[in-house]
């Protein structure tokens, strides 16, 4: 998604100063801070960067629900950003067509 819309980094707390990162954390918040994601969609993907992490430095698996839910998360994010704008100009020209029709 980031490679897709050029998103190359993010603003990271670091303490108490922001800084600009280009690392999967920052972004996240970049996705976030150019609205392409909310803020609950942002911390949703955060909880993948979590749990990835646990996986790969803690040698913690995921159960088989986490990955269910974060598949999920996945795809509703991949469609909101993706799909739905398509959609919704698909929806806008059938109504606009309907209302041309009834003239």
């Amino acid at each position: 998604m980031c490679a897709e819309l050029k998103v190359e980094d993010g603003p990271v707390k670091n303490g108490a100063v922001e800084v600009r990162k280009s690392n999967l954390e920052g972004k996240i918040n970049g996705l976030h801070e150019r609205n392409v994601l909310t803020l609950t969609s942002a911390t949703a993907l955060h909880e993948h960067r979590f749990l990835g992490n646990e996986a790969l430095h803690e040698l913690s698996q995921p159960s088989p629900d986490e990955l269910r839910l974060a598949i999920e998360i996945i795809e509703h994010t991949f469609k909101s950003v993706f799909e739905m704008p398509h959609m919704h100009t698909d929806l806008k020209e059938r109504r606009n067509k309907r209302h041309r029709q009834c003239e």
